[in-house]
């Protein structure tokens, strides 16, 4: 998919920019999901879902945070459902039969290529 971003990120960018980059991320996204399917899908919802029980958890433990302090909290939390997502298979390499985690995919290429001992 070819997308021409705006400038939005010049000085003096408008807000109208800004809301147009705002719209073409938005089909960004969308064209992952359609191409990636069910992945993405399950790997958003673990995102928005530990994003979500985080920004709850740290507001509750610390009621004067701050929207950044949250927000820190939120992003952190996805990502790192994100990235368990495809440690612990959730997600799998879509080309490996059996399925394989990314690390097994990944490590067993990596391996193949350097050999123990150091062969050439």
């Amino acid at each position: 998919m070819s997308v021409s971003w705006p400038r939005a990120g010049r000085r003096g960018a408008s807000s109208t920019e800004y809301a147009i980059l705002v719209v073409f991320v938005a089909i960004a996204l969308i064209a992952v999901v359609n191409t990636f399917g069910y992945k993405v899908q399950k790997l958003w919802r673990r995102d928005t879902t530990a994003y979500n029980t985080a920004v709850t958890d740290f507001r509750a433990a610390n009621p004067a945070a701050t929207p950044a302090q949250l927000e820190a909290a939120g992003r952190a939390a996805g990502r790192q459902a994100v990235l368990d997502g495809f440690n612990n298979g959730t997600v799998v390499a879509g080309n490996s039969i059996p399925p394989l985690t990314y690390p097994q995919y990944y490590g067993g290429a990596w391996d193949g290529f350097h050999p123990v001992g150091g062969g050439s």
